[in-house]
């Protein structure tokens, strides 16, 4: 069966197939029991596109964002607006049906289409953004029955004048809801819109068409009643959804390249359109009903001004998870990820901000060189791993030995960490590399290759009065040659070096 529904041909020979069977149906009925018949396929072909709408359900979600679910309920609702009235006139008891209650069915059932059309549905907009836009289609959908009442009961005994207003009232709803699937379907941007709002489209058309003639020609030019062969004409876009609908299963080429822009104004203009549905349905009905007419205009701009402010809060919040994102992405890549402290990049980064602040201030500026001693050997001896926790544990020493929140700790490449401290001199910079020296001996970490049998590091200190004609890749270098120095000295010790521009200090040690 599902072959056959995906043939090109389908549609088309499901709609000559109901048409024939509700044809010969008619024909093989008694003239007092056709339009009975009759009505049995008017309402079975609106159940048949519920049915076929419930199995896209299925196919995708239950959820009423994904249209389908609205197409199910808007059928269903045109299908007791045709079988109500018609078990009432039969004399079937245990119903409740109120004047015009077919005519509130058949206005209702376009409020979940017209909420599908409003509503870009693909934008994950807060739940309450879709409530307001239900509130308004709803709205709608009561101004426009209470309008249609108003004009009937103006017209009177006149039953020709009224039902003449109440045809070109319907011609209005079944227009408006083309219009908007049209628009939809325009800037359709993936195959499931386009899937849903085409099978939505076409319904909409052969609907327009046929419920046109149904209300102009059968009903008020010839004044027919139910049971003719002008009856086949109604079921068609119900037949023609259903195909439709169950054909989205099949193989569908990508859609085509829909511009960005299209899609944002059509997607911000679904919602505006509602609004000024919702104002002009007021603005019609205030001639009959003042009070009413105002209301409803006073709950379109009301709502209208709701739903701007809940878009553009979830905007905001959008715009704040998006920046929160961005910070986490690039401390991401300013973090070294074995060790937890800032990475290369972010001493460089930072480097340049502090020269630049120590320039401007004329205040001095420190730069701590750390090498791990004898680390290959322990990488060596107890393997990689151990070697990776020796490096984080070292480095969360050092960081635990920083109290300045200026100072900063980076890893600079392999076993080597560099710290920068702004404004400290000469015994500043002593102090707190002697610090990083003792906190990682405090530490007491195994090395077997090295001469203490215990992981130590040693540390190049380089201290400068920053000044416009210097460098600061040449306090860097001069803290690496005090690293140097303190290697060769025997490690585990502070090696300073004086990197002032004019007649530089010997190079002092502390030995560990």
């Amino acid at each position: 069966m599902t072959a056959l529904l995906n043939r090109p041909a389908a549609p088309a020979l499901l709609l000559l197939a109901f048409a024939g069977v509700h044809a010969l149906a008619i024909a093989a009925s008694p003239s007092r029991i056709a339009p009975l018949v009759s009505q049995g396929f008017l309402c079975a072909a609106p159940l048949l596109a519920t049915s076929a709408a419930v199995l896209r359900c299925r196919a995708t979600s239950w959820r009423p964002s994904d249209g389908w679910s609205m197409a199910a309920l808007a059928f269903l609702l045109w299908a007791l607006g045709m079988a109500v009235p018609a078990l009432a006139d039969r004399g079937v008891t245990g119903w409740v049906v109120v004047d015009y209650g077919d005519i509130l069915l058949f206005v209702m059932y376009a409020v979940p289409l017209t909420w599908v059309v409003a509503t870009p549905f693909r934008h994950r907009d807060r739940p309450a953004i879709q409530a307001v836009d239900a509130v308004l289609a709803t709205v709608l959908g009561g101004l426009f029955f209470t309008l249609i009442i108003a004009v009937v009961r103006r017209a009177g005994a006149d039953t020709q004048a009224s039902s003449r207003y109440l045809c070109w009232l319907f011609d209005v709803e079944n227009l408006f809801l083309p219009a908007g699937l049209a628009l939809r379907y325009w800037a359709a941007s993936s195959i499931g819109e386009r899937r849903l709002f085409g099978a939505l489209l076409g319904y909409a058309l052969v609907y327009a068409a046929s419920a046109g003639f149904n209300n102009h020609v059968t009903a008020l030019l010839l004044q027919l009643d139910q049971g003719s062969y002008l009856d086949l004409t109604l079921p068609l876009p119900f037949v023609l959804f259903a195909a439709m609908a169950s054909r989205a299963n099949a193989r569908t080429a990508a859609p085509r390249r829909v511009l960005a822009l299209r899609v944002r104004y059509v997607r911000s203009a679904s919602p505006w359109l509602l609004c000024v549905a919702v104002l002009g349905a007021g603005l019609a009905l205030a001639r009959y009903e003042y009070a009413l007419g105002v209301a409803g205009v006073g709950v379109g701009v009301l709502g209208y001004g709701v739903r701007n402010l809940l878009r553009e809060v979830q905007f905001l919040e959008q715009r704040r998870r998006l920046r929160d994102q961005q910070l986490a992405a690039q401390a991401l890549t300013l973090v070294d990820p074995l060790t937890g402290v800032p990475n290369r990049r972010a001493h460089d980064e930072a480097f340049a901000r502090e020269w630049k602040r120590a320039l401007r201030s004329g205040r001095p500026l420190g730069v701590l060189l750390i090498d791990i001693d004898f680390f290959k050997r322990l990488n060596d001896t107890l393997g990689h791993q151990a070697g990776d926790a020796c490096l984080r544990e070292v480095a969360q020493a050092m960081r635990g030995a920083l109290h300045r929140p200026d100072d900063r700790l980076a890893r600079y490449g392999g076993e080597e960490f560099v710290a920068l401290l702004p404004e400290t001199d000469r015994d500043g910079c002593a102090q707190v590399a002697e610090a990083l020296r003792a906190a990682v001996a405090a530490l007491q970490l195994a090395n077997p290759g090295a001469t203490s049998g215990q992981v130590t590091i040693s540390v190049g200190a380089a201290c400068e009065t920053v000044r416009p004609d210097r460098e600061r890749a040449g306090l860097l270098q001069a803290a690496d040659e005090a690293v140097y120095a303190a290697k060769h000295g025997g490690r585990n010790r502070v090696v300073f070096a004086w990197a002032a521009a004019s007649d530089p200090e010997p190079a002092a040690a502390t030995p560990g």
